[in-house]
């Protein structure tokens, strides 16, 4: 699933020079994004140094070989963001004198490189890929420089997708859609206008764009994630607060239900079975990591311990019902997983670790994320139950010759 709001708080407060000599494991930064069931991990890593830092996306295999994913010519700073089941890799980079993430990319199991035509200029964020290889994404485009989700065709281009009828940004560089999600067969939700101040949860699929309502008196919705049956989760928002959602396949919206006394929820993702995870407010206003069961019914996975800490939630949600997330703290984020039963587990840090934060897992229950060290720096990390694994930074394999579009 999708963990674009994660992916993008880690970019804005962990990719920075580390104070380190550049000999040692602090002058890189790495950062893994995504996990596939055989357990290939992607990510990027980051050299600082004088002048403009080298970087490349990598993939980790279960067996810490890392294989280093390089852009096209002309084409730099490449990160890997989703990862199918068959290996294909999605991920951007910046065209030379282009501004953050404004090409998008495609590594298949070989390490060869696509980049697609499209009139993105910027801000491109990855959505997913599908089993198939189509990928979705959101990006700023030139004829308007607002925020349009797109999607990948047969012809190597980064398309838009169709909006709802009304979806005219209102002002140049404001929000047309957002793509949230894409499922195995390659069906996308997400987001798009309906007017110039409210938005709706929105299905994209072979047939075109799907309005998918909101819950009734409410203005506005939103999609986050879509299972491999079409299920759907998210938010409705309106006169009573933020309101979590599932949508069934055919459409049909239902509320998911908050805490008790709480006044708001939201849904972020949802797996094969049906089960929901998200967050939840309690009758305080502390928000709580939850879980919904198929049938509605809701389960409090905890509020925050420890001095300073005020908020935990979810992020994402495996096949066994595992969720992982985090919970802030006075200094970093603290890195969480529950089990089946509700049970909290901190994700273990090494000694000189400042905090962590977990950002995927796949079936096995593997969790994928980041480290961010108090002398500087942050690297991709794996958590099993065998215990925490730091990535390699040194490339064991390198990719076969480019083939650009």
């Amino acid at each position: 699933m999708k963990h674009i709001l994660a992916t993008a708080l880690l970019l804005a407060t962990t990719w920075y020079a580390a104070p380190a000599a550049a000999d040692t494991p602090l002058a890189y930064d790495s950062q893994a994004y995504a996990i596939n069931d055989a357990g290939d991990i992607v990510g990027a890593v980051l050299i600082p140094g004088a002048g403009a830092p080298p970087s490349y996306a990598a993939k980790w295999d279960r067996n810490n070989n890392l294989t280093r994913l390089d852009a096209p010519p002309g084409l730099r700073y490449p990160r890997a963001f989703a990862i199918n089941a068959a290996g294909l890799v999605a991920g951007s980079a910046v065209s030379d004198g282009g501004v953050v993430g404004d090409r998008l990319l495609r590594w298949d199991q070989r390490g060869r490189v696509t980049a697609f035509a499209s009139a993105a200029i910027g801000n491109l964020q990855v959505a997913g890929i599908s089993d198939a290889g189509v990928i979705a994404a959101s990006a700023l485009i030139e004829e308007s420089a607002a925020s349009t989700a797109m999607r990948t065709d047969d012809r190597g281009r980064l398309a838009p997708l169709p909006v709802l009828p009304g979806g005219v940004p209102a002002y140049r560089g404001d929000t047309v859609s957002v793509a949230a999600d894409i499922n195995r067969a390659g069906t996308i939700v997400g987001t798009s206008r309906v007017d110039d101040t409210d938005s709706h949860a929105v299905r994209w699929d072979s047939a075109g764009v799907h309005d998918l309502g909101t819950l009734p008196g409410d203005l506005d919705s939103s999609a986050a994630a879509i299972n491999a049956t079409g299920s759907i989760v998210g938010q409705s928002f309106g006169p009573r607060s933020e309101r979590a959602v599932r949508w069934d396949p055919g459409g049909q919206i239902t509320e998911l239900g908050s805490l008790p006394s709480g006044t708001s929820s939201s849904a972020v993702d949802i797996n094969d079975y049906g089960v929901v995870t998200g967050s939840a407010t309690d009758n305080t206003g502390r928000v709580h990591a939850v879980r919904w069961d198929p049938a509605g019914r809701i389960t409090d996975l905890g509020a925050a311990t420890g001095p300073g800490s005020s908020r935990t939630w979810a992020v994402a949600i495996n096949l066994a019902s595992t969720v992982i997330g985090g919970q802030d703290s006075p200094r970093l984020f603290v890195a969480l997983r529950w089990d089946s039963a509700g049970r909290q587990h901190d994700l273990p840090l090494v000694p000189d670790a400042e905090g962590a934060a977990a950002m995927a897992i796949n079936s096995a229950g593997t969790v994928v994320g980041v480290m961010i060290f108090s002398a500087g720096g942050s690297r991709a990390v794996r958590w099993t139950v065998a215990g925490l694994t730091i990535l390699p930074l040194a490339s064991q394999h390198q990719p076969h010759p480019t083939g650009t579009r």
